[in-house]
């Protein structure tokens, strides 16, 4: 069995969890972040997820794989209102590219989790 689609194509922030099921990350939004609400597609091509977030502005933080924030895991703002993230797909465990995606051949899904923070 090879690889099957990433993720759906458009993901909703509203929290710190992805459900991969509904292809929604949920951030409670307080004070501040009531209005960040990005806008992020992924595509998965050779073993590559390909990830662009689009901002309603300029962002001067970093987003990366969740647990994992390592220079082939994440990505920094520098005050565009947009980020590319290219994530390993077939990286395994202690490989300096591995960033915590699961590729499950049972569900034909990968599961990725990200964070957004501010500097």
């Amino acid at each position: 069995m090879g690889l099957r689609a990433c993720f759906p194509s458009r993901w909703n922030f509203s929290s710190r969890h992805l459900n991969p099921s509904q292809g929604t990350i949920r951030r409670p939004a307080t004070g501040q972040d009531t209005e960040f609400a990005p806008h992020v597609t992924a595509t998965c091509k050779s073993g590559t997820m390909n990830i662009k977030i689009l901002f309603a502005g300029p962002y001067n933080g970093v987003v990366h794989a969740r647990d994992f924030r390592t220079p082939a895991c994440m990505t920094f703002g520098n005050g565009t209102a947009s980020l590319g993230l290219s994530l390993n797909l077939l990286a395994k465990s202690g490989n300096s590219e591995y960033c915590g995606i699961l590729v499950s051949n049972v569900s034909g899904g990968d599961v990725s989790n990200l964070i957004s923070r501010f500097f």
